[in-house]
């Protein structure tokens, strides 16, 4: 059964007690389904609403570049390809015909929208910790330009994943997202209608330097938490999410422990519309 963000029933969300003392932002609590973190100078997230179409001229597909998408090839070479080879035309839209991708670790880079709909990423078997299945590590003196990935189901496979209940396979992310806080600019993103499922750790991990929004998103049986926030210096909206699960009950963790640029560990967070469920 669905749980509501009240008090006499309270959700499987875990906010660190260190979340609750640091300057962060006034914490509101506006309606039983809404939880928000605002600045006082009325924040104001940087990614728009999904309802604002992004026009991208150059759209490809991954099976141009020798993704097979059949469940059995492993794709992670010719999906690194043409991850690559569309950033240096300039950027556009990275379509996943449907089928199943066989993915260990793929960099991702900005200015690319990745379109998955009636597709699935999922991870071979026997993968190791520090196995993050789409990655994005933004370095630079400007805000990176925006990332967006869309209709993707994310499967981690964790049956075939060996021992992980006592943390064997840390930091293996089905996504993962940074900037290098060394430079002031923010790696900005968008994930919007992905399903993630059987995962060994984080399904969408947030480091430190990032501005992102995600929207439409469930988390199945996903070990450590369907969103974690860690590191600081970020910006995070997270609207419409789903968390549920039979063998790991995937949750929400906010976990502000890291600097960003320029020594700050001030974030900016709000939640809404979650659905924190039992089974």
């Amino acid at each position: 059964m669905s749980k509501k963000l009240d008090k006499d029933n309270p959700p499987k969300i875990k906010f660190l007690i260190a979340f609750c003392f640091l300057s962060i932002g006034l914490i509101q609590c506006n309606s039983l389904n809404e939880v928000g973190v605002s600045s006082p100078q009325n924040l104001q997230f940087k990614i728009q609403p999904s309802s604002i179409k992004i026009e991208r001229k150059n759209t490809f597909s991954v099976k141009k570049f020798g993704a097979r998408g059949n469940g059995i090839t492993d794709d992670t070479k010719a999906i690194q390809t043409a991850v690559d080879t569309v950033y240096a035309r300039g950027g556009g839209t990275l379509v996943f015909p449907p089928g199943v991708y066989l993915v260990t670790s793929v960099k991702l880079k900005d200015n690319i929208t990745y379109k998955g709909y009636g597709a699935t990423i999922k991870r071979p078997k026997n993968q190791g910790k520090w196995t993050r299945t789409f990655r994005a590590e933004y370095a630079g003196r400007q805000d990176s330009k925006l990332l967006i990935i869309k209709g993707f189901t994310f499967d981690g496979n964790s049956q075939n994943q060996g021992s992980y209940k006592n943390y064997e396979l840390e930091q293996a992310h089905l996504i993962f997202l940074t900037a290098n806080p060394k430079f002031p600019g923010k790696l900005k993103a968008l994930i919007e209608d992905c399903v993630f499922k059987n995962g060994v750790a984080d399904a969408i991990s947030v480091y430190t330097n990032v501005t992102v929004k995600v929207n439409k998103c469930e988390a199945v049986d996903v070990f450590r938490g369907g969103f974690v926030l860690t590191g600081g210096n970020s910006f995070v909206e997270v609207e419409n999410f789903t968390t549920r699960g039979e063998v790991d009950p995937a949750g929400i963790d906010v976990e502000v422990d890291g600097r960003g640029y320029g020594n700050t560990l001030k974030v900016d967070v709000k939640f809404q519309n979650l659905n924190l469920m039992d089974g």
